[in-house]
């Protein structure tokens, strides 16, 4: 299983994982190889959020691999998917990859940041894979 992108709108997805954290956590993010759903189930109010992207509006250089027809459902923390896409904003580049720590998923993002010297920012978000 693999998926890889640079995120060229990181402005949309940080808007989506806000309006999704402040709704429900967790989320679910489902790639396929034309579009990404961010998927949040009803919450406290009974509200959920279905969201779908195309891969273009978000993604460039984007490679999804997996036995499933090349989807892959991950769930994560609405809060923490917020948080990293807030620290991403202004970036000059942010790449997203699904990797193992052992054999545990981690849905892993690269940041690049400007400052005096360039800066290199990664976070590793555990992450639950779900099967379709």
């Amino acid at each position: 299983m693999r998926l890889r992108a640079y995120v060229n709108n990181v402005s949309l997805l940080s808007g989506l994982a806000q309006t999704s954290a402040s709704v429900a956590s967790p989320c679910y993010l489902h790639f396929t190889p034309t579009t990404l759903r961010l998927i949040s189930p009803a919450g406290q109010y009974g509200v959920q959020i279905w969201a779908t992207l195309d891969v273009e509006a978000v993604f460039s250089n984007y490679r999804i691999e997996s036995h499933h027809d090349n989807e892959i459902i991950v769930e994560v923390s609405a809060d923490s998917l917020a948080r990293v896409l807030r620290s991403a904003s202004g970036a000059l580049e942010v790449m997203l990859r699904l990797g193992k720590r052992e054999k545990d998923p981690l849905l892993s993002w690269s940041i690049a940041m400007t400052s005096q010297s360039l800066s290199l920012i990664h976070i590793s978000e555990p992450t639950r894979l779900r099967r379709i």
